[in-house]
């Protein structure tokens, strides 16, 4: 488990700030907070299309594995043991889930509020306190505070983009309206 969150974070916060920093780069100030809608101005339809492909790609491979612990307890309810089964269950449900967050109005608004509710204290903070929790009694003292000190630094974060994107969607909300 250590590895595998190891890769994900070292492979995807480069991915993430590289396409930020291209962004900007390309664009300037006057990059829209949806970059594709700032490349949709530059590139053809084909080369969009393209792109629209991959993402469909991504958010379909992101679904799959967000969704892990909704496939096993699934599994547990219903009983379901055969893997031809498990397979059709897990491709209807990224296919629906896939479809779901592409024709979603404010997609990325309702992405921002999961992120910043879930994704945050699941994995900045929630390991921090487990940690402390089993382990605290035998680090000193020092350690301790930093971890409690990373809590309170990420868990405002958290609340800062949950308070940012809220703010954000009842703007585009009101454009829209």
């Amino acid at each position: 488990m250590k590895k595998a969150l190891t890769w994900a974070f070292s492979v995807s916060f480069p991915s993430y700030l590289s396409v930020a920093l291209l962004g900007f780069a390309a664009f300037g100030v006057d990059v829209a907070t949806d970059l594709l809608i700032s490349m949709s101005f530059v590139l053809s339809s084909a080369a969009m299309y393209v792109i629209w492909v991959f993402v469909i790609i991504k958010t379909a491979t992101e679904a799959t594995i967000y969704n892990q612990g909704a496939f096993a307890m699934v599994d547990d309810v219903f009983g379901i043991t055969r893997k031809t089964s498990d397979i059709a269950m897990r491709v209807i449900w990224t296919i629906v889930c896939t479809l779901v967050a592409l024709y979603i109005p404010f997609f990325n608004d309702l992405t921002a509020i999961c992120g910043a509710v879930s994704m945050t204290p699941l994995s900045f903070v929630y390991p921090v306190i487990f940690w402390n929790s089993k382990h605290g009694h035998e680090a000193s003292t020092l350690r301790v505070w930093f971890h409690y000190l990373f809590i309170f630094v990420w868990g405002s974060l958290g609340f800062t983009a949950f308070v940012g994107a809220i703010w954000d969607m009842s703007l585009n909300i009101e454009a829209e309206g």
